[in-house]
């Protein structure tokens, strides 16, 4: 029988921890981290920070969220959603690790290239299009098993998965099989399998699906957009953003009806609200390299404001570009 100073009264604190931890021992790989330094963040004692740790301190507080996200410069969403249970630990890692990815490859990005990613997400849009239309999918949220009626190389079975929650793999020639790890079907595990099927059609199958030659400048891009246009088709975002109401968090909403992560929602949005642009809003100081592609705070969050409406959405690329996005 356990004991009861050995149960966990807040697993969800102990999970942060967890996360917190080994987010600081990605950014100091030359140096071995402490406990304390975690605790360190929310000036915690090494009493307070042993007890955070082991699940008997409850860390939920807006303050403490906002200071571990703004001292780790992880999204907040994350570190909100680990302490609402909406998020196990593999699946925060994901978050994480393609936020750090997409930062690094956008580090670099011109206007022009910007520009160029952006024409090549529209053409993305259209293979998207092709291949839920011959799936015969109309409703969301878009079920995996309907796109791969479309997409019949692909296997997707439950397996072992080690250090991602999807991986793909080449059975033989041109067939393929999509892991997953085992357990309950999550958004977060929707989007990776959404992204391995994306990349063997990049990577593999450009041809069949008529896509121009792989540019070295945006293959990390190309697995998103496509994997992202499958999961949130436009016309259906744009009938959703127009259903949600003014009074409810309009991410939150959106990611529940689509079934799908926040950060591919607010990146889905940000999207919308440029694809229309002229090339001069990519040189716009307020348009910024997110993780997400979102538009930074100070122009418009797409984040946790309760009070966007659709209207508000639209009118961003007004200001911005000079363009209105069709209604």
């Amino acid at each position: 029988m356990r004991k009861s100073s050995d149960i966990q009264r807040f697993p969800q604190s102990a999970l942060l921890f967890r996360f917190c931890f080994r987010v600081l021992e990605t950014r100091k790989r030359d140096s071995k981290i402490h406990d304390q330094e975690v605790g360190n963040i929310l000036q915690y004692n090494p009493s307070d920070t042993s007890h955070w740790k082991r699940g008997k301190k409850a860390v939920r507080s807006v303050y403490a969220l906002e200071a571990l996200a703004e001292h780790l410069d992880i999204d907040l969403d994350t570190i909100q959603d680990i302490c609402d249970g909406t998020l196990d630990f593999d699946e925060a890692w994901f978050d994480y690790v393609e936020a750090e990815e997409d930062r690094k490859a956008t580090l670099d990005l011109t206007p022009s290239i910007w520009n160029e990613r952006r024409n090549s997400q529209l053409a993305l849009e259209k293979v998207a299009a092709n291949i839920l239309v011959n799936a015969h999918i109309q409703s969301v949220p878009v079920y995996l098993p309907e796109v791969l009626n479309a997409i019949p190389f692909i296997q997707v079975v439950q397996g072992e998965v080690s250090d991602k929650i999807a991986r793909s793999s080449r059975v033989k020639p041109g067939q393929y099989s999509i892991r997953y790890r085992k357990g309950e079907m999550r958004a977060h595990t929707r989007c990776a399998i959404a992204r391995e099927i994306a990349r063997v059609i990049l990577f593999s199958e450009r041809e069949q699906f008529n896509i121009s030659s792989k540019s070295d400048n945006h293959s990390f891009f190309e697995i998103v957009d496509l994997s992202n246009a499958l999961l949130v088709p436009t016309a259906a975002l744009r009938s959703e953003v127009q259903k949600v109401s003014n009074r409810v968090n309009m991410v939150k909403t959106l990611a529940d009806v689509f079934w799908i992560s926040k950060s591919v929602i607010r990146a889905r949005l940000a999207q919308m609200v440029l694809e229309d642009a002229s090339e001069s809003v990519f040189t716009a100081a307020q348009i910024a390299a997110r993780p997400t592609g979102a538009v930074r705070k100070r122009a418009f969050d797409l984040s946790e404001d309760d009070s966007v409406s659709p209207a508000e959405i639209f009118a961003v690329a007004d200001s911005a570009a000079g363009v209105r996005i069709s209604e």
